[in-house]
């Protein structure tokens, strides 16, 4: 979702409702600045800041609310935006021509308020302004029924609150049909309904917002959880391969050693793990890892890189030199790849036994002085 949206935290799980939502309350803030600005009275000569007669406050407030009835129709039943969809970055430059466009549209009809057909006469309003004003009422009340249809198969509670929105606004519009004209009772009682239904619509988004702070806290406490699960698991693995007698080494793809166990540590010669080349090439260079021929290892012939390849090693017999006891091991290595579920190889992991002993046949002796 667009990141930089104050609703694209909610968007990006798969809900574009608060987006239209958020996008129809900043258009109406338009409507709602212009509609104030241009409302008859605020100056002395009884015109408005921006307008000079009646009839364009009256016009603004009906453009805006059809713009505002056309997006929450659309908020009720879109798929779009959701996060991987299509077209989902031009987001902010759709929110950014909305409002170019409701500004410039505001603005052009305070500009052409001449030409602009009378809604009211004498405080008494037109049969044109009666007639909008019945479409929006059916219109907003329609959305109402869409929404809390909608929200009866999502279960989403967003959806529900919209749906009071907008029969709260289908009530202000009525109770306008029945008021002869401004500045009657009923007429202010509309502005109680209407600014109501916004109220209900910021209420939704405070819920949505609570609702998404407390699936992300559930989310990370979750995630706190598995880690601390997955820390003492692996301390309990690596307790168990320290008290084994072979040596196990695990690498990752890159062949680099990721796990080696306390027999592993003593027969590289190292005291701890820190201490432990991790580029399997440098390490076994090191160990000057012979065949029983006394022939060196190749790097790329080493059990556990050819484990890494797909290859399965029984108990190949090798030579290698301990840099802490200063002798050369007689070891038999066994080696396998790590699949995950889908049979991808994602390392390998070698166990090594170290077979010196004092019975040893003497052509090991032999090979032994001639690898020394």
């Amino acid at each position: 979702m667009w990141p930089s949206s104050p609703l694209g935290a909610i968007g990006c799980y798969g809900n574009p409702l608060p987006f239209w939502i958020g996008l129809s309350f900043s258009t109406i803030s338009v409507w709602d600045l212009s509609y104030s600005l241009s409302f008859p009275g605020l100056l002395p000569n009884g015109q408005g800041l921006i307008a000079q007669f009646p009839n364009t406050s009256l016009w603004l407030s009906v453009i805006g609310q059809s713009i505002l009835f056309i997006f929450l129709l659309v908020a009720a039943m879109a798929r779009w935006p959701q996060s991987g969809m299509p077209g989902e970055r031009w987001t902010f430059w759709l929110v950014l021509g909305v409002l170019m466009a409701m500004i410039a549209i505001a603005s052009l009809s305070v500009v052409f308020e001449l030409h602009l057909p009378i809604l009211v006469v004498d405080r008494a309003f037109t049969s044109l302004y009666r007639g909008w004003a019945n479409a929006l009422t059916v219109g907003f009340g329609l959305g109402a029924v869409l929404s809390a249809y909608r929200y009866r198969q999502t279960g989403d509670l967003l959806l529900g609150y919209l749906s009071l929105a907008e029969v709260l606004f289908a009530l202000a519009y009525s109770v306008v049909l029945l008021s002869a004209a401004r500045y009657e009772p009923l007429w202010y009682l509309a502005f109680i309904f209407s600014n109501s239904g916004f109220v209900a619509m910021l209420f939704g988004l405070l819920s949505e917002y609570v609702d998404l702070y407390g699936r992300e806290r559930d989310k990370t406490v979750e995630l706190e959880r598995l880690r601390d699960d997955a820390q003492r698991r692996a301390a309990e693995l690596q307790t168990i391969l320290d008290n084994l007698v072979d040596s196990v080494f695990v690498c990752d793809t890159h062949g680099h050693l990721i796990l080696v166990n306390e027999a592993g540590l003593r027969l590289l010669g190292a005291t701890s793990a820190e201490k432990v080349e991790y580029d399997l090439t440098e390490l076994f260079a090191r160990a000057r890892l012979r065949h029983m021929d006394g022939t060196p290892v190749e790097p790329d012939q080493m059990a556990l890189l050819r484990a890494l390849r797909g290859e399965i090693i029984l108990q190949e017999a090798e030579i290698l030199y301990s840099p802490q006891t200063k002798r050369h091991i007689f070891v038999r290595s066994s080696a396998v790849p790590i699949r995950d579920e889908e049979g991808t190889t994602i390392g390998a992991v070698a166990v090594t036994r170290d077979t010196y002993s004092a019975r040893r046949p003497e052509w090991y002796r032999v090979i032994i002085r001639q690898t020394g």
